[in-house]
């Protein structure tokens, strides 16, 4: 039997740290300014599928690598679900139904995101001197601003006054 270990490095830390630090920057940004950008619903949609879809794919990498479930695999699940069925099954034709499963989706997102404040003193704990004082800082802004987006996004969802939208089985 030959038992094979792996072994992470400094260097492979640091250089896996700063990679990731700059990933949580770069799709913060990215998903503000994407979904700030759209003025159309259909593109606004398109956003958040393709949002949600990549850090439900982060959240399952995680959860993979380190044999620790991330619930970004169950929430960000739950809006790629919802908001795949409102794009692609009802072809955005903005049924009231929808319209509520996608803002609930996204606020449970938006939940999971403030869930680390909750216990911000045992992550710091855990991690101290295993991730850097940058790293604390970028994870900071990025849970916070992602907290941000999704309750944007389920307000966008659930509480903007919308016409568009009809029962279902209801024609428009």
């Amino acid at each position: 039997t030959t038992t094979t270990t792996t072994t992470t490095t400094a260097t492979e830390t640091t250089i896996m740290e700063g990679f990731g630090t700059w990933l949580m920057l770069i799709y913060t940004i990215a998903s503000w300014i994407a979904v700030l950008v759209v003025t159309e619903e259909y593109f606004f949609d398109v956003v958040v599928f393709v949002v949600a879809l990549f850090g439900g794919s982060w959240a399952l990498d995680n959860t993979v690598k380190r044999s620790e479930f991330d619930l970004g695999v169950v929430t960000f699940g739950s809006v790629v679900v919802t908001q795949g069925m409102d794009l692609f099954l009802f072809k955005g034709s903005r049924k009231v139904c929808m319209k509520y499963a996608v803002g609930v989706s996204s606020l449970l997102v938006a939940i999971s995101f403030f869930l680390p404040f909750l216990v911000w003193s045992a992550i710091h704990l855990a991690l101290d001197g295993v991730r850097s004082d940058t790293w604390f800082q970028v994870f900071a802004f990025y849970i916070a601003s992602m907290a941000a987006f999704w309750s944007y996004v389920t307000y966008y969802k659930i509480c903007r006054r919308e016409t568009r939208y009809v029962t279902l089985g209801e024609e428009e």
